[in-house]
Parts: C-alpha cells; sequence; structure tokens
C-alpha cells in the first residue's frame, strides 16, 4: 500500500457507463475508473473530492483530513475486509488542494458488486429459469428456493457484517453507515466494505469521534435510512446523547433485512416499527410473523441501547434459521 505522496503519478480515466450512477450516491467525493501505462489491463476505482463540497472548505483546507483519515484507517487496519489502496496521491482545484485515492475496483453497481444490486433485482423472487443480471454475486444467481437465498443473507452477507463489526470495535471503531451501497459482495462468498470515512471510534463501547459532529471538517455522516434517530441526536447535539455502536450496528442489519425480503418496496418511506408489521414481505414459507419480530427487535430503541455484545445479535437472528 502507498503511504507516501506524488503529483501526476499517469492514472488515466477509463470511461464506463457505471459511472454517473454511483456519483449519484457520493456526497463528499467523485469516483472515476482509471488504468496505468504500467497496467494497462487492470481498471481501479479513483475518488477524489467534490468539486462543490471542496469550494465550500476553503481557506483552512479541513476537507483533507477526509481522505487522510480513510488512508490512515486503512493502514492501520490493514484487513481484506476493504478494498486495497493502491496509490495516493494530490492535485488542485484551482488553488484548492485535492486528494486521489486509488483503490482496487469489483465491476459492478456503483462501482461494485453490490447488496443494492441484490435488494433492487429481486433475488428473492427469481424462478429458476431466470436470468440474472451478471453484476450480481454469483450465490445468488443459481436457481435455489427462496428460503435457502434468505438463509444464505444471513449466513453469508450478515454474519460477514457483525464478523466485521466486531474486528473494528476490537480495535476501539466501527462503521456507522452500513448500507447496501457500502456493502460489496464477490463471487468467492467474501465480502468487502467502502464508506471507508464513516469509520469511527468508540471509547467503551460508545461512539466518541469529532467526525461524527464536526461536519464541516469532516462530511456529513448521516445515512437516509440507515441512521437511526439516536444517531442524528448524537450528531446534531456534538456528541451529548452517548451512542451504544453495537445498538448501532443492530440496528442497522435490522434495516438491511426489512430491505432485503421487502426487495426495497418501502425504500421512499420513513422506516418505523408500524411499517414492518404492515409490510409484505417477499418470502413464500411460514415464517413471515418469525422475521418480523426479529426485525423489530434489532432495530428497538430499548434493545439498541442496552445489547451488551455482538453474539446478541447474531442470536436473535438465529431465531429466524430455526423458525
Amino acid at each position: 500500500m502507498t503511504t507516501g505522496f506524488k503529483l501526476n503519478p499517469g492514472w488515466k480515466k477509463v470511461r464506463n457507463p457505471f459511472a454517473d450512477k454511483f456519483n449519484k450516491y457520493a456526497t463528499t467525493f467523485k469516483y472515476d475508473l482509471v488504468k496505468h501505462p504500467a497496467s494497462e489491463k487492470l481498471i481501479f476505482i479513483k475518488q477524489r473530492h467534490n468539486d462543490e463540497w471542496l469550494t465550500r472548505c476553503v481557506p483552512d483546507f479541513h476537507h483533507i483530513a477526509v481522505g487522510e483519515r480513510i488512508v490512515r484507517i486503512n493502514n492501520y487496519l490493514s484487513t481484506t475486509y476493504l478494498p486495497e489502496i493502491v496509490d495516493v496521491y494530490y492535485s488542485k482545484l484551482t488553488t484548492i488542494p485535492r486528494m486521489h485515492i486509488v483503490k482496487q475496483y469489483f465491476h459492478g453497481f456503483t462501482g461494485h458488486v453490490n447488496l443494492k444490486n441484490c435488494i433492487e433485482a429481486g433475488v428473492l423472487n427469481m424462478d429458476s429459469g431466470e436470468k440474472f443480471e451478471e453484476d450480481v454475486i454469483d450465490l445468488f444467481k443459481r436457481p435455489k428456493l427462496r428460503r435457502v437465498k434468505f438463509k444464505m443473507f444471513i449466513e453469508r452477507i450478515l454474519s460477514n457484517v457483525i464478523e466485521f463489526q466486531s474486528f473494528l470495535y476490537s480495535k476501539g471503531l466501527c462503521h456507522t453507515a452500513l448500507d447496501p451501497t457500502h456493502i460489496i459482495l464477490q463471487v468467492d462468498y467474501l465480502v468487502k466494505f467502502v464508506g471507508e470515512r464513516h469509520i469511527m471510534r468508540h471509547v467503551k463501547g460508545y461512539l466518541h469521534d469529532p467526525a461524527a459532529i464536526n461536519q464541516e471538517k469532516y462530511g456529513p455522516v448521516i445515512v437516509p435510512r440507515y441512521s437511526p434517530d439516536f444517531f442524528v441526536h448524537y450528531v446534531d447535539t456534538g456528541g451529548q446523547y452517548p451512542v451504544n455502536v453495537i445498538g448501532l450496528t443492530s440496528y442497522q442489519i435490522g434495516v438491511l433485512l426489512f430491505d432485503f425480503v421487502t426487495e426495497n418496496a418501502y425504500i421512499t418511506q420513513p422506516f418505523t416499527a408500524e411499517l414492518v408489521k404492515q409490510a409484505k414481505l417477499h418470502v413464500s414459507f411460514s415464517s413471515v410473523n418469525l422475521i418480523k419480530d426479529v426485525i423489530l427487535q434489532l432495530t428497538d430503541r430499548l434493545f439498541c441501547d442496552n445489547v451488551g455484545s455482538f453474539r446478541e445479535i447474531e442470536s436473535v437472528l438465529e431465531q429466524i434459521l430455526k423458525g
């Protein structure tokens, strides 16, 4: 991994129809596919500061802290859970420095083989003879019963989310924005995570990081739908309200599960307990009420405030597999 900085390193932009799609989700960064003369056959993904956001960051250049934070976190963790950084360099927008970070690239929507693909493609409703777009993870492309696919979603995706968060927790960190666009699926069943600027510090299990409350310096951190009210309150009050980071993970896993089994049918509606109770789940087996109960428990405010281990979250999910 490159830790130094250099100017004009020779990366060239690659025209690709996916660029506009994944840039519409970005707030702080813009993304391009690039290649290097030294490796013409390899494609990488490069993120750089968004022009509109960049011009609001003068005169103190605080925005550089966002990019440098991503690099420091990647270097510190040194894990296969995160895409590898292969280069870092600076350029300028007029007089404003801009940071570029070049990473591994995985083909697919939003620049990656992304969980959002699976949900929007309706993986649970596919008939055995129906073709599936090539961007979606291999295990969901194969004809399988809905119950089997649902079980695989819990055992091979949500379990990896919990494992990743547990790993971060042991390092004094937590990813605060586990929405589908930040979860990358690979054909070998491994899961990677992006949105590294949302990885923040905790102290004894409670969020404690200036990046969560200084959005002028570190950029927006609230993710619509996946940021619960108690996290929004923490941000709005300058960190005065304690946030249990394991509870934050529980909430986001609950929303992930809900959006998966409803195939984003309610994505434009605020996530509430009443919505869960009334929603139609795209599952054909007899565990609908059990699944709803699990989602309600994972996203319950009291549970999120008091859950003390990731094992407790796993135990709640296991109720579905046993049901």
